[in-house]
C-alpha cells in the first residue's frame, strides 16, 4: 500500500515533502535545500506585504490629517464704518432648507459671534454649490482651547510655542478624524462678515473654507489684550470625522502580527524535527515512522495556519484600500 503526501506552501505549489510508505518499511526521500528556501521565502513575502500595507495606511493618513495653510496674517482693521442694523445671524448646518440657497448676505452683527461666523462660512460654501458645514461640539472645544492658548501665551501661529498643532488639539478632545484643518485670524474686526471676508481674501484660508472634503466645523472667537492691543482672535477648526470612512481593524492587525510570530516558531520547530529525521538511523522501523508522522502532522497544521494568515492579510489589505480610497475622495 502506498500513500503520497503533497504539502504546499502559502503562495506557491512547491512540494514540501514526499513520503512513500511501503509494506517493507518507510522510506523518506530527503527534501532539497531549494524547497526549504522556497518555503522560508514564501512566509517572508506574506509578512512583507502586510508591513507595506501598514506603511501605506500611515502615509495616507499623514498626507491628509493636517491642512494648516500658512497664509499671510490678516492685519488689524481700524475706523470701520458700519451701515447695517445688528442682528444675530442664524446657525446653518448641513444643506438646510431650499430657501437658504438664495445668495443674499447673512445679516451682520456688530460683534463677532460663533453662530455668525459659521453662517457666513456656509454662505460662501453654498455660493460655490457646496453643502454647509455642521457645527461639531468637539471641534468647537478644540477651537476654544486654541484661542485661549493664543491669548495666554501671546502667539499667533498654527503651532503653539510648545509644538501643539490642530491635530494634537483634536486628539486631546477626542475628535477622531481622517482630515482636519485650521484658520486663524487676529484683528479689530467689526463683525462676522468682515472676519470671514478677510479669510476669503486669502487663498490658503479660502481653500479651507471651500474644501468639499470637510463636513464639520468648530469656531471660537474671543476679544482681549494681545501684545498691548485690544483685538479679536478667531479660530476655525474644520474636520472630516473618521466615521465617514471605513475603518481598518486593529484587532485583525494584532492577530496578523501575532500569527507571524507563531509561524516563525513553528518553522523553527519543523526545521529541528526534520534535522532529527534525516539523522535518524535506521531510516525505518516504528521510531522512525513515528517521527515522520509527527513531522507531517505539524507540517499540515503549519500550512493550514499559513492559509488562514493569508486570508487575514487579504482582508486587512481590502480594509486599507477602502479606507485610503475614502480618504482620497
Amino acid at each position: 500500500m502506498k500513500r503520497i503526501f503533497f504539502l504546499c506552501t502559502l503562495l506557491g505549489l512547491s512540494v514540501f515533502l514526499y513520503m512513500y510508505r511501503q509494506d517493507s518499511g518507510v522510506v523518506v526521500q530527503p527534501v532539497s535545500t531549494t524547497v526549504a528556501d522556497t518555503f522560508l521565502n514564501t512566509k517572508d513575502t506574506a509578512l512583507s506585504v502586510h508591513k507595506t500595507v501598514q506603511n501605506t495606511v500611515q502615509k495616507t493618513i499623514n498626507t491628509f490629517i493636517v491642512r494648516t495653510e500658512e497664509a499671510p496674517e490678516i492685519q488689524p482693521r481700524t475706523n470701520v464704518t458700519l451701515d447695517t442694523v445688528p442682528t444675530e445671524a442664524p446657525v446653518v448646518s448641513g444643506k438646510g432648507p431650499a430657501s437658504l440657497e438664495v445668495f443674499s448676505d447673512p445679516i451682520k452683527n456688530l460683534a463677532i459671534t460663533v453662530n455668525g461666523t459659521i453662517a457666513q462660512t456656509n454662505y460662501y460654501r453654498r455660493k460655490e454649490g457646496l453643502p454647509g458645514l455642521s457645527s461639531n461640539a468637539l471641534l468647537t472645544l478644540s477651537a476654544q482651547k486654541k484661542v485661549d492658548d493664543m491669548f495666554a501665551r501671546q502667539y499667533f501661529e498654527h503651532e503653539s510655542p510648545v509644538g501643539v498643532g490642530s491635530d494634537d488639539l483634536a486628539h486631546s478632545v477626542g475628535y477622531a478624524y481622517v482630515m482636519i484643518g485650521e484658520n486663524l485670524a487676529l484683528g479689530e474686526y467689526a463683525d462676522d462678515s468682515e472676519l470671514v471676508q478677510g479669510w476669503m481674501n486669502s487663498p490658503g484660508h479660502r481653500e479651507n473654507i471651500l474644501n468639499p472634503k470637510y463636513t464639520e466645523i468648530g469656531v471660537a472667537v474671543k476679544k482681549g489684550m494681545f501684545n498691548g492691543d485690544m483685538v479679536w482672535l478667531a479660530v476655525q477648526e474644520f474636520g472630516r470625522p473618521a466615521s465617514d470612512c471605513p475603518g481598518v481593524s486593529g484587532v485583525l492587525n494584532v492577530r496578523i502580527e501575532e500569527g507571524q510570530l507563531l509561524l516563525e516558531k513553528l518553522q523553527q520547530k519543523l526545521s529541528d524535527m526534520r534535522t532529527d529525521i534525516e539523522t535518524t538511523t535506521p531510516a525505518s522501523g516504528s521510531v522512525y515512522t513515528q517521527k515522520v508522522d509527527m513531522y507531517n502532522t505539524l507540517v499540515h497544521e503549519y500550512n493550514v495556519f499559513v492559509q488562514q494568515s493569508k486570508k487575514d492579510v487579504e482582508t486587512y489589505n481590502a480594509q486599507v484600500k477602502a479606507h485610503n480610497v475614502c480618504v482620497g475622495e
